[in-house]
């Protein structure tokens, strides 16, 4: 049975859908597992996905396109640059509540400096009136900052990176 006709049989296409908009890479991995697909064939339902999500970014044209994502238990930064592509940045950053023992590998080699696997939430600051426009991507944990009265500053960061608008054009 091909995978769509497990979902429809199964009656999850229609929760298969949902997570694949909302980008939910956990609940997707969980349903492809109940339908009994092992995980080579659930990796590369996901990179057909994401080449779907490429074909669609080359296709309008889009600039500036940088991804958020979360849901993993861990923080990175990671740089992806297809063939005649502008570079693609995803940004992840989640353990507000838990954390992972360990950063995941399966992106090593497109990582961009370290990633973090304490517990940590993301904070991006967008300057507009810079020139080019630039987009700080910052992870932080969750001990007292070096600041006035524990404040948080940018040196606290355990990520840290910047890109410009003008990087994100074709």
């Amino acid at each position: 049975m091909t995978v769509n006709e497990r979902l429809y049989v199964s009656g999850k296409s229609k929760e298969y859908d949902k997570a694949l908009k909302e980008r939910d890479i956990p609940t997707l991995r969980k349903i492809l597992k109940s339908v009994d697909l092992p995980d080579i064939s659930i990796d590369k339902v996901l990179e057909m996905e994401k080449q779907k999500m490429y074909d669609l970014i080359k296709t309008t044209g889009a600039n500036g396109v940088f991804f958020l994502s979360g849901d993993v238990h861990f923080a990175e930064f990671t740089k992806t640059q297809p063939a005649g592509w502008y570079p693609i940045y995803d940004f992840t950053s989640s353990g507000i509540t838990h954390h992972e023992d360990k950063v995941a590998s399966r992106n090593n080699a497109i990582r961009v400096g370290n990633g973090y696997q304490y517990v940590n939430f993301g904070f991006l600051t967008i300057d507009w009136k810079a020139s080019p426009v630039t987009v700080k991507a910052q992870v932080f944990g969750n001990t007292a900052g070096s600041g006035p009265n524990g404040y948080l500053v940018s040196e606290d960061a355990k990520i840290s990176h910047t890109v410009t608008l003008d990087e994100l054009k074709f």
